[in-house]
């Protein structure tokens, strides 16, 4: 079984700076970086919107992965631009700038093939604009929302209605303590998943990542260990491709244990992409090499 997933996020162009180079006007973006990890399991249709200096051969690179480009709108002005520097343990992103550009006129409009798609993963958008593709995503049986500090502080009451018709909410630590205003983090989980999810993820970077699932079930898991990390920009992204990608495949995508899979999932996958810039790192990667990494992270958490 495999269901199809609707993603709306942004395609855009980033700029990067890590200790270990610089890369400029790479193709990024969430939507970008979250297709391409959960198309390792199913078909995914993307949401997004880009200008015109945006490259549409890339689009049909996507289109060969089973992404479909027919939710994307094309505009006349310039394709959403982000730059940003790493420095030190790269657990925080230095934004240098921004440019919404044509993102501040996305308008999602569902059509016939998205809204035939069971699962809606809501990468990082504004809150008015998730709740439209909410609204517009009629067949979606699971929907699963990302959030960031910015929409926290600045759109939370709108944030707080996205939350409430969440089934799954994923987000990192230090946004989870801003939005419920809790120091620990367990307190912090369970407060979360009284405002609406049953689930609620959070992402740990180096550390791993945590999941509370209603019924006070809790699991933890380690980060995959990388040696040499190239560029963490979408890793949390790749995270919630695999995490998503992998529930899509699931006869019963609430069973706790297929949940504890999906983080698995997520986690081995997120461990590509910083091995690279942008989607370098997970461009080539087979379910072979994800299986491999995944066993790996199996024997190194099993006491027998």
């Amino acid at each position: 079984m495999k269901r199809a997933i609707i993603a709306a996020g942004t395609l855009a162009f980033d700029t990067l700076e890590t200790p270990s180079g610089k890369k400029e006007r790479i193709l990024g973006g969430s939507a970008n970086h979250f297709s391409i990890a959960a198309s390792l399991f199913t078909r995914v249709e993307v949401s997004a919107i880009i200008g015109a200096d945006y490259p549409l051969d890339y689009l049909r690179t996507l289109n060969k992965r089973e992404i479909g480009t027919s939710n994307v709108e094309v505009s006349s002005g310039e394709t959403f631009y982000w730059c940003g520097k790493y420095t030190g343990t790269m657990n925080e992103a230095e934004t240098l700038s921004t440019h919404l550009n044509v993102l501040v006129d996305y308008d999602p409009v569902m059509n016939d093939v998205a809204k035939k798609c069971e699962m809606l993963f809501l990468a990082n958008l504004m809150p008015t604009k998730q709740l439209k593709v909410i609204e517009g995503a009629e067949g979606a049986k699971l929907i699963i929302c990302d959030t960031m500090n910015f929409w926290i502080q600045n759109n939370l009451e709108e944030l707080k209605k996205v939350i409430k018709k969440s089934d799954v909410f994923i987000l990192n630590e230090h946004e989870v303590r801003i939005l419920t205003n809790e120091l620990n983090i367990i307190r912090a989980l369970k407060k979360l998943a009284t405002m609406g999810p049953k689930t609620v993820v959070i992402k740990r970077g180096e550390y791993g990542a945590l999941l509370y699932r209603e019924g006070e079930r809790l699991f933890s898991i380690p980060a995959y260990p990388i040696d040499e990390v190239i560029d963490p920009t979408g890793a949390g992204d790749t995270f919630a491709g695999g995490f998503v990608g992998y529930l899509a495949t699931c006869p019963d995508y609430n069973d706790f244990k297929e949940i504890k899979k999906a983080m698995l999932y997520g986690t081995v996958i997120a461990s590509f992409t910083i091995e690279g810039f942008g989607s370098e790192g997970i461009m080539d990667v087979t379910m072979d090499n994800i299986q491999k990494r995944y066993n790996e992270l199996v024997s190194m958490i099993k006491i027998d």
